[in-house]
């Protein structure tokens, strides 16, 4: 019996080395692309509030990632994508002869670059987890302002380019997820949280306003 009992512990505890190891350690791992496709939630933070109420507004991204392992688990993605993003607003202003009441949304289409690092865990042959972090670039190409301005009883609709304004069209963020892995399909959700001042120049002295984006995504490992 006790001849029984040490051979069940010593089989247990193989197991479990063995599971742990592949959990942290999948092997060799050769490099992959991947597609990806993303619904997009963004909002506008910064003093901007000050002036303008900002909504968050719906947007999409659609793009690759080349996966490149480093050691073990661990691995380096990035990837490159093009995104279209809205953000609504209203807001009131005062001056010495008028008041103006303004509702309207930006408009912005560019590239995104993100360059995360993340770590899998592997379950099974087939399933995985994995969470990620890094910085990711937004290089604005097409930005507009659409929307309404009432100046006292007189309505006006406007459409104009954000990048005349003081608006700049580079900005960085920090992104964080986590994402589920079966087979060769993908599923995440991440965060990108705005740490470059998207205003600059005379029209917005003083004011700032960084991108705060939420993202759902599927993809397809090749």
């Amino acid at each position: 019996m006790k001849k029984l009992f040490l051979s069940a512990m010593g089989a247990m505890m193989l197991a479990t080395s063995g599971f742990a190891q592949d959990i942290f350690d999948a092997g060799e791992q050769d490099p992959y692309l991947g597609v990806r496709a993303s619904l997009d939630i963004t909002g506008v933070a910064g003093n901007i509030s000050n002036i303008y109420d900002f909504n968050n507004g719906a947007g999409f991204s659609v793009g690759a990632v080349y996966n490149i392992t480093l050691f073990k688990n661990l691995y380096f993605e990035p990837g490159l994508s093009v995104f279209y993003n809205t953000a609504g607003y209203d807001g009131f202003m005062y001056d010495s002869n008028d008041e103006f009441g303004v509702k309207g949304s930006i408009r912005n289409f560019g590239f995104r670059i993100p360059l995360v690092a993340g770590y899998h865990f592997d379950f099974t042959e087939d399933m995985k987890v994995s969470v990620f972090t890094g910085p990711q670039m937004n290089i604005g190409l097409v930005g507009r302002n659409v929307g309404d301005i009432a100046i006292r009883n007189n309505m006006e609709h406007y459409s104009e380019s954000i990048y005349g304004d003081g608006v700049r069209r580079f900005d960085l963020q920090w992104m964080f997820g986590a994402a589920f892995h079966y087979q060769k399909y993908y599923i995440s959700l991440s965060g990108g949280v705005g740490l470059t001042n998207l205003l600059g120049g005379n029209d917005y002295k003083g004011f700032t306003a960084r991108r705060n984006t939420f993202a759902i995504t599927l993809g397809y490992n090749l």
